[in-house]
């Protein structure tokens, strides 16, 4: 389970690090303020960290991931200029995601040169699953590089489905296939769902495991 939009609100992000056990990846966005001290709480609490990267959707500029967005137009130089940045923001990540993205990550030519970046970094690269075109997989396996996709996404503001719902859903994928990856939006609502949720799973003989297990256990 990676929880997204961390370290833009103090609340969700204190909840998301001390209430959630440490198996829960969080991935931060990367506008958030005192990042480093709250990465730096989050690791030490066991969590797995991502950095969220803004790139360009369909519909931009009316959909705006946020300054730095790496763009479907821009040249190779400008985009990992942007990547760059962006990764400066706080330390200790084990990969990045997209945010937004559906645009950047359709066409090879644009996103190859950032996943080649991302691999020369020993990172992994999270496809949060809502772009069906997303051509990160396949770049991933020609450049080696450790690409995961989410199974389910759940929309940042909470309203295309309920959270309970989705988790029914991604238990049903785990048993089948013994593992599934889902997103969801730090928001205060949606910790409240995951702690609940989480202290019935063994029940059901299902654990949280931090993104990086779910990488080994796919590999042959």
């Amino acid at each position: 389970v990676v929880l997204t939009g961390v370290g833009v609100s103090a609340r969700s992000t204190s909840d998301a690090v001390t209430r959630l056990p440490g198996d829960f990846t969080l991935a931060f966005a990367p506008y958030g303020r005192d990042l480093e001290s709250q990465v730096f709480r989050a690791r030490r609490d066991g969590h797995e960290v991502l950095l969220q990267i803004p790139m360009e959707p369909f519909d931009f500029p009316d959909s705006d991931p946020g300054p730095h967005t790496l763009r479907a137009g821009g040249s190779s130089k400008e985009n990992i200029d942007r990547l760059h940045w962006l990764m400066t923001r706080f330390p200790g990540y084990v990969g990045l995601m997209n945010y937004m993205g559906g645009k950047l990550l359709s066409p090879p030519g644009a996103l190859q040169p950032v996943l080649d970046e991302v691999g020369r970094r020993g990172l992994l690269f999270l496809d949060d699953g809502t772009t069906p075109r997303s051509m990160a997989p396949d770049i991933g396996k020609r450049l080696t590089l450790p690409v995961l996709q989410a199974d389910r996404t759940m929309d940042a503001t909470g309203s295309a489905r309920p959270l309970a719902a989705m988790l029914q859903e991604a238990e049903g994928l785990a048993q089948r296939q013994g593992r599934a990856i889902i997103t969801v939006p730090a928001l205060s609502a949606n910790i409240e769902t995951l702690i609940s949720w989480e202290a019935d799973l063994a029940r059901r003989n299902i654990v949280i495991a931090p993104l990086s297990a779910i990488l080994e256990a796919r590999a042959p």
